[in-house]
């Protein structure tokens, strides 16, 4: 009898261990390093004849001219405009 009270404890107590390794379901969050730098984004609807659409952070402004004729339909123009750290765009 004293054999199966051991043998019962001890089985809680794997289980028990075991269900806590690693602090539970979740792992912990990967470190990133440093978060995104400051931007702004902005969308316009332009028709095929034509618009623009600009973007400000902080000093810089970003304007895209849309020349009557590029579109042959209504379309929607978004551009992101990302502060100082962030990677440059290539032209």
């Amino acid at each position: 009898m004293r054999f199966h009270r051991r043998g019962a404890l001890l089985l809680v107590a794997a289980v028990a261990l075991a269900s806590c390794q690693g602090g539970g379901a979740s792992p912990p969050p990967f470190p990133t390093g440093q978060g995104l730098p400051p931007s702004v984004t902005t969308t316009q609807s332009i028709s095929p004849s034509g618009g623009t659409v600009a973007a400000t952070l902080g000093a810089a402004t970003v304007t895209v001219i849309v020349p009557n004729g590029a579109l042959s339909a209504q379309g929607t123009v978004a551009i992101t405009v990302y502060g100082s750290g962030a990677p440059k765009t290539l032209q």
